[in-house]
């Protein structure tokens, strides 16, 4: 979104600290272990707070469920793809529109 850049560059002038390409394995309440996905090297490091942005995955467990009962539905949205809000509101819209 356009509020992405600037919010990073609050963030950082905050004094978080922005590690892309490292995998959390272990959250100890007061640290964490990672992993470096481009060296594999595996550390731990101290921190009061950790926040956490990953790449957003549709969550299609209910209409796996639907599916499997032969249960008729619709999806839109999120549960088909992460994408903006937007999209989900043109979809429900034109869904509605032929229901």
């Amino acid at each position: 979104s356009a509020a992405d850049v600037p919010a990073r560059r609050r963030f950082v002038s905050a004094g978080g600290i922005l590690a892309p390409f490292r995998l959390i394995k272990a959250w100890h309440g007061d640290g964490v272990t990672w992993r470096d996905t481009l060296t594999d090297r595996v550390a731990d490091e101290p921190f009061d707070w950790l926040v956490v942005a990953e790449t957003p995955t549709p969550d299609t467990a209910l209409t796996t469920e639907l599916d499997a009962l032969g249960i008729d539905h619709h999806i839109i949205g999120d549960c088909v793809a992460a994408r903006r809000a937007s999209i989900a509101i043109h979809e429900g819209r034109a869904l509605a529109m032929t229901i």
